[in-house]
């Protein structure tokens, strides 16, 4: 005999199904976003690999001195770790390099006009030749 399930059984399995929907769906989220990142890493890598590639057949870079780089980048950002943190980085190097100088004038700020107004020029004194009036 099927005995009729209470409302709280009723309410449990409801609330069950819709949070495994919910992971299901956060799952296949987060499978998307983990194979657009390994995309990401191969086309960099495939980059790094043809930079690095090309650099040692025009002789510009030998492979130690590619080494010793990547070893002074890795330092930079505050930790030999074999990896980089971009924004740690960034915040070092800006520290480290003053900013360029323009030789032009800087930006107004907003509000401020961006270029001086130009004089006004007169029209000359002389009147203009009159209009002869149409023959037809």
């Amino acid at each position: 005999m099927n005995r009729p399930e209470s409302y709280s059984r009723r309410l449990f399995r409801t609330i069950f199904n819709s949070r495994l929907r919910l992971a299901s769906s956060r799952a296949i989220e987060l499978q998307d976003r983990v194979e657009n990142l390994e995309k990401d890493v191969q086309q960099l890598s495939l980059l790094s690999l043809a930079l690095m590639t090309l650099l040692e057949e025009q002789g510009s870079v030998s492979s130690p001195d590619l080494d010793q780089m990547m070893e002074a980048v890795d330092a930079a950002d505050g930790s030999i770790d074999g990896k980089v943190d971009i924004a740690e980085y960034m915040a070092r190097l800006r520290a480290r390099i003053p900013a360029p100088r323009s030789k032009h004038k800087p930006i107004p700020p907003p509000g401020e006009p961006s270029v001086r107004p130009l004089k006004q020029r007169t029209l000359p004194k002389k009147p203009l030749p009159r209009r002869r009036k149409s023959q037809f």
